[in-house]
Parts: C-alpha cells; structure tokens; sequence
C-alpha cells in the first residue's frame, strides 16, 4: 500500500472519529438541554402549586433571558407578576409588575397553542383593569373574550361590572355586579362597588339595600367606619340633610381627623347652602390628608 494511501485512508478515520466525537457531544448536549428543561417546568409548577408568586416572577424571568419565547415561563411570570403587583404598596412598583404581566402574557397570545388561553384573558383583563384609566375598555375586552369562550372565574362578573362604571356604562354594571352577586358573591367589595353605582344613578333606595347587606358582613372596626360615610353620603344625595348630619356627627365626635368624614360634612353643607361651612370642612378634609382629591376638587369648584 503506498504511503499516499496510507495517508487518505488514516485522514478518513480520523475524520470518522471527530464527527463520532461531534454527534455524541450533540447528543449529551441535547439530551442535557431536554432535561435542564424539564427540571426548569418543574420547578416553575412547584412554585406556582406553592403560590410563591414572588420566587416564581424572578425564575420565570430568568428563564426569558435565554429563551424569550419560552411558553412556560410567559405564562407562569406573566400571572405571578400580576399576583405580586397586587400586594405592592408603591404605585410605581405596581405599575412595572403590571406591564411585564401584561408584556408576558400578550407574547403569549401572539404564539401558536398558548397554555390555559382563557386564563390569559382573564389574568389581562384584571391587570388592565389596575393599570387605570385609558385602559378600562381593555379590561372589558379580554374578559369578554374569557367569558365567550366558556371561562368565568371568581371575579369575572365583579371586574366587568367595575370596569363599565370607570367608563360610565352604569346599566351595563349594575348588571354584571347582580349577576356576580347571584353567583353568590357577598364580598365586600362587591356590595361597596354596587352600593356607590346605585348612588351616581341616584337608585338611592338599591344604594341603601346593598350597604345594608354590606352591614351585615362588617367584622372590623375599619369596615364599620367606612359603612357610616357610606350612609351618610347616601343620605345628602337623597335630601335626608337630618340623618346625613346626625351620623356624621356622631362620626366626627369619634374620629376627629378623618379626611373623609369632614369632606362629607362639606358635602352636607354644600347641599344645604352654606358655602362657608363647605368650604372649612374640605380646606380640614385637605390638611388631614392633602391627597384627598375630592376634597381639593371642590375647593377648586367654589
């Protein structure tokens, strides 16, 4: 055999055992990847499953970093960035959580068979709805799409029935908030939401009903508070000037530095014809809590 064969025959066999070489590394790596991704689904589940919503927003986002399309982890980090947002005290901070949950889960809608789709409009719908005003409509949207295609959740009714009062729609509300309230839904946030819409259509006898039923439910002093002013802004809007003044002061007598408590007497007095009074309880409403804008609005008005 001449020594240039020799020389072929040898640079093929190397050649046979780099490409060996190259496949079996392939394969360990891919095998490799398969199963950092499992473990990666896994633990993104346990998370979920343990509602450690904090953990879970950051190792979803980890994941992106290197796989940005990764189902998985738009669906788990677009919900857990939600569910933070909502137990964030800093407006801002809630703002960001809310548009990365919201960022996640529309890239979500944008892939072919996206996970538990109904969940996604209904995670949207209520991230919009927190997001504020310009964006209420979206609200209503996502969470009708959720309803048409079978999915209704907790506060499905209860969200769209917020969502219509923001924009105004009052009819289209207080027929959501019924039919949440049918569903048997007594929370109360739910029978202060339907008691303060009956109030802007000026239904004050439904207005009195559902804070009644809101009564009844009051376990704290806090929420027993917050039910008095409800009576009493009824009351003014209603003409029943006496009732509004009698709950109010006896209000006031137990909780001199509540913001809320003066501005409703400057309502009283407003509605009575005694601008001068008005005027003091709301400039008192303002300095106890100057981010009272109700209070500041109607100093601006007079």
């Amino acid at each position: 055999m001449s020594t240039q064969r020799k020389v072929v025959i040898a640079i093929f066999l190397l050649m046979i055992v780099i490409v060996a070489i190259l496949y079996l590394n392939g394969g360990i790596a891919f095998l490799s990847a398969n199963q950092n991704g499992v473990e990666t689904q896994l633990n993104l589940r346990k998370l979920w499953e343990g509602a450690e919503y904090s953990h879970l927003a950051n190792s979803a986002d980890n994941v992106l970093v290197d796989d940005p399309l990764n189902t998985n982890a738009l669906f788990y980090g677009g919900i857990s960035h939600f569910y933070t947002a909502l137990a964030i005290s800093s407006r801002q901070e809630q703002l960001n959580r809310l548009n990365t949950s919201i960022e996640y889960l529309r890239k979500l809608l944008i892939l072919n068979n996206p996970p538990q789709l109904p969940k996604v409009y209904y995670i949207l719908a209520q991230a919009y709805y927190h997001k504020g005003d310009f964006y209420y409509d979206l609200s209503v949207d996502y969470m009708t799409q959720a309803l048409n295609i079978g999915y209704a959740g907790e506060q499905s009714y209860e969200y769209l029935g917020a969502a219509h009062a923001k924009l105004g729609n009052y009819r289209e509300s207080l027929g959501y908030f019924q039919t949440a309230l049918n569903d048997g839904n007594h929370s109360s946030e739910l029978l202060t939401a339907l008691a303060e819409t009956y109030y802007v259509t000026e239904d004050y006898a439904s207005a009195l009903e559902s804070v009644k039923m809101l009564e009844e439910i009051a376990n704290n002093e806090s929420a027993r508070q917050r039910i008095e002013l409800l009576y009493a802004k009824i009351y003014i809007g209603d003409s029943q000037y006496d009732r509004a003044e009698q709950i109010l002061t006896r209000f006031l007598d137990a909780h001199p530095q509540s913001a809320e408590g003066h501005y409703q007497l400057g309502q009283l007095y407003d509605a009575i014809n005694m601008p001068d009074k008005a005027r003091f309880e709301w400039r008192t409403a303002f300095r106890l809590d100057p981010g009272h804008v109700e209070a500041l609005q109607s100093l601006r008005s007079q």
